[in-house]
């Protein structure tokens, strides 16, 4: 979806519609257009990473198994 053009193939629609609701792909797909017209407007304004991650990633929490 990131990519220009925008194409997603149907190999992946449908791995997607066999994992996902279609409200769930729905929400899906609207947050990842989202984040990408965040990061295309940061960018085109010059706005640069403020340094709190340097690099560094988030680290998953585990879930504790019963």
């Amino acid at each position: 979806m990131t990519r220009v053009p925008a194409v997603v193939s149907d190999g992946l629609r449908d791995r997607l519609r066999h994992e996902f609701s279609r409200a769930e792909l729905a929400e899906l797909a609207s947050a990842i257009a989202w984040e990408n017209n965040r990061g295309r407007l940061n960018q085109a304004l010059g706005v640069r990473p403020s340094g709190f991650a340097e690099g560094m990633v988030c680290a998953v929490p585990e879930f504790a198994t019963s």
